[in-house]
């Protein structure tokens, strides 16, 4: 049954996402595609370009990455799903990142916070929102950076996503420290080891968080959409909800995203 095969290997895109193994996962990657294709399954064939297109980007290619992300997002849009067209707008705005395009970085980024506030999906919007920290970093505009990832904390404190706000709390403390140093704020109170106060509070609140995440702390509830998404409920993965990282995000984030 060639429909099952494309679902299994997408309930396997986090053990494979975690693991890195990129032979045994591009295989199944492929065989999934194809399986998707010889029964005209358009959406496991969008899905399937989409985690390829990861799998890609992972190994430092970009560019056959990029040529995944946007099949993937034309043919997201060709079946109407918004989850898949957010995703793989936000996957796009990672890769461009990575081959230092940073104006398309930017472009395709805005254009995924606007396509998550469209699907309620404030998890996609928090990882997206910390990509576009990164970019925005990478650009020295520290001021927006600080921005970003601050929209993105208080996302993920809403959905209590313990990893995610683990997250930007260090990108926060990190971009305070680089926003002290290019003097775009104003002088604050210094620790007794020389470090800006705002800077040591965010990464000493990281590094609490994430020993409360290994310590059994749960997802949030922002991968729900994800995981009903790669099972095949797809009216469950539309209901407004958050994403996964990596890139998703979700992180994908979804992958990751």
């Amino acid at each position: 049954m060639p429909d099952l095969t494309w679902r299994l290997v997408g309930v396997l895109w986090a053990y494979f996402d975690l693991r890195k193994s990129f032979g045994v996962w591009e295989e199944m990657l492929a065989e999934g595609l194809a399986s998707a294709r010889r029964c005209h399954d358009q959406l496991g064939t969008a899905l399937m370009l989409l985690d390829l297109g990861t799998a890609r980007r992972d190994q430092g290619a970009f560019t056959a990455a990029v040529a995944l992300f946007d099949q993937a997002h034309a043919a997201f849009e060709h079946v109407g799903d918004l989850w898949g067209v957010s995703s793989s707008l936000t996957r796009l705005g990672d890769a461009y990142r990575d081959m230092r395009s940073y104006d398309k970085s930017v472009r395709f980024s805005e254009r995924a916070l606007a396509a998550w506030r469209v699907t309620g999906d404030r998890g996609g919007e928090a990882w997206t929102l910390s990509n576009l920290g990164l970019v925005y970093r990478d650009l020295r505009r520290d001021r927006d950076a600080l921005d970003a990832f601050r929209r993105c904390r208080e996302l993920f404190e809403e959905l209590g996503d313990v990893r995610g706000v683990g997250s930007a709390l260090r990108n926060e403390g990190g971009g305070a420290a680089r926003a002290r140093g290019s003097r775009l704020v104003p002088p604050q109170p210094r620790t007794s080891a020389g470090r800006p106060a705002r800077c040591r509070r965010s990464l000493e609140r990281s590094l609490h968080v994430g020993r409360a995440g290994r310590e059994g702390a749960r997802p949030g509830r922002g991968s729900t959409g994800s995981v009903g998404f790669r099972l095949g409920d797809f009216r469950r993965s539309a209901r407004p909800s958050g994403t996964t990282s990596s890139g998703v995000a979700g992180g994908r984030g979804v992958t990751a995203l």
